[in-house]
């Protein structure tokens, strides 16, 4: 899948499903379930599991950060949780920073 087709793929999901703004295993679930290979009714679960392993799905954190580019970059794909995550990032930065 090229990263064209995954965007336009994950921004429809953002908007048909917006419980997946906010959680990542939705999201990745919707993504999967529109796989051609996962629409065969034959397909074992560890069918599945071979194939994710090898790679036939494509990279799971591809989604992810897709889904975190989208967001930062508009508004209407954030979910509830966006502004709640972020309030924390002065607080986040401040903790890491190391001290000598």
């Amino acid at each position: 899948m090229s990263y064209f087709s995954m965007k336009n793929q994950i921004v429809e999901k953002l908007k048909q499903y917006p419980e997946t703004r906010d959680d990542d295993n939705k999201l990745i679930a919707h993504v999967l379930m529109d796989i051609d290979f996962l629409k065969l009714k034959d397909i074992s679960a560890q069918q599945f599991l071979h194939n994710l392993k090898e790679g036939e799905y494509g990279s799971l954190e591809s989604i992810t950060r897709c889904r975190r580019k989208l967001q930062e970059k508009n508004e209407d794909l954030r979910g509830t949780l966006w502004k709640v995550r972020h309030s924390y990032q002065d607080e986040i930065k401040s903790q890491l920073k190391f001290e000598f």
